[in-house]
């Protein structure tokens, strides 16, 4: 980076600290990351997601029944099929709604 480029953010800095000013202005979306690299500082790190974790919780949930399913092993007196039809079973929306307001 060069004196002119550290000098222009650090006026930035300092001009969000005396204003608080935490908006960003209307950009085309292909320049959306310049902007904010501009005006929210590179020291901020993004937050991340939890795609993967939900991603890797998932296909272990799926090895799980598989591997319950070609086995046959029951685990707490539940087997494949009982988890089958819990999932095809239609809910009714009344008696779920009852549910939710009593807790």
């Amino acid at each position: 980076m060069n004196d002119s480029e550290e000098r222009r953010r650090e006026l930035l800095r300092q001009t969000r600290r005396l204003y608080d000013d935490s908006w960003i202005p209307a950009v085309h979306p292909r320049y959306g990351n310049l902007y904010r690299e501009l005006y929210k500082g590179a020291e901020e790190e993004p937050e991340g997601g939890s795609f993967v974790f939900r991603l890797a919780l998932g296909i272990l949930l799926f090895v799980c029944y598989v591997w319950m399913d070609y086995s046959q092993v029951p685990v707490m007196n539940v087997n494949s099929d009982q988890i089958v039809t819990q999932i095809e079973k239609q809910m009714d929306v009344e008696e779920l709604q009852e549910v939710w307001k009593n807790l």
